[in-house]
């Protein structure tokens, strides 16, 4: 899966849609940080990614 540029406050952002969509938050971070070195820098961002929860389901 290829990753839009993220960079500062934008890649929790996108690390919360990621989580929203079914991807575990650790694989979300993971892959933003590949995507854009420098994203989600601090705990309070990774706290922010693993706090989101799924919202989309298969019966949806």
């Amino acid at each position: 899966m290829e990753l839009p540029s993220v960079a500062g406050e934008d890649g929790d952002d996108f690390g919360h849609f990621l989580v929203e969509l079914g991807v575990d938050a650790e694989t979300a971070i993971q892959r933003i940080r590949v995507a854009r070195p420098g994203s989600i820098q601090t705990d309070i961002q990774e706290a922010y990614v693993r706090s989101c929860k799924l919202v989309i389901t298969e019966q949806e």
